[in-house]
């Protein structure tokens, strides 16, 4: 078990958490390529916290 504090560090990724914002500098896969419209138009998305 880790203390509540490191926790929150470890687990929150809303803006202007750390690792939220470590978690925004890489790619993350939100969906399958099969889930996507034909044409090739955007899907929004929400994803950590940031829509």
């Amino acid at each position: 078990m880790i203390p509540a504090e490191e926790n929150q560090l470890l687990t929150q990724t809303g803006s202007g958490a750390p690792c939220g914002a470590l978690m925004r500098r890489y790619w993350q896969p939100v969906a399958l390529s099969d889930e996507l419209p034909a044409g090739g138009a955007p899907v929004k998305v929400k994803i950590l916290g940031v829509l």
